[in-house]
């Protein structure tokens, strides 16, 4: 997707002199959003089916495979962006500096967002009484 791409050029831009084109980090990263925005979808999900305790019963199993999942995901996102920063770099090198910087702030917003949704929901879920 263009959105991932993008967050992945902006983190391999700002940690390239650490990490060279092989953007390790930025590929962590793109993995860990992809994997929140997982668990944004899910978690109201399971809020419904299962109770609290239900839940609490099987945490540590639930951990595993969000854990596997995310794995998963860091193969994906590292085969996919093997040597992809130089592509990027040229296609988004000539950014306007206006452009750049709203692009940055929806970067910063998109990990910021889905974390606030799940805690969110989470609480409405349950101040309901749905579960």
């Amino acid at each position: 997707m263009f959105f991932f791409n993008y967050i992945f050029y902006r983190i391999a831009k700002l940690r390239f002199k650490r990490d060279g084109t092989d953007a390790g980090t930025a590929v962590t990263l793109v993995s860990l959003l992809q994997a929140i925005l997982l668990e944004f979808i899910i978690q109201p999900i399971f809020s419904l089916i299962f109770t609290r305790n239900e839940l609490a019963l099987h945490a540590k199993q639930i951990g595993w495979f969000a854990g596997f999942i995310f794995i998963l995901l860091l193969i994906y996102n590292y085969r996919k962006y093997d040597n992809k920063y130089d592509e990027y770099h040229n296609r988004w090198q000539g950014e306007k500096s206006f452009t750049r910087f709203y692009k940055g702030l929806l970067v910063i917003i998109s990990f910021i967002i889905p974390i606030i949704f799940i805690v969110v929901i989470d609480r409405i879920i349950h101040k309901k009484g749905l579960l």
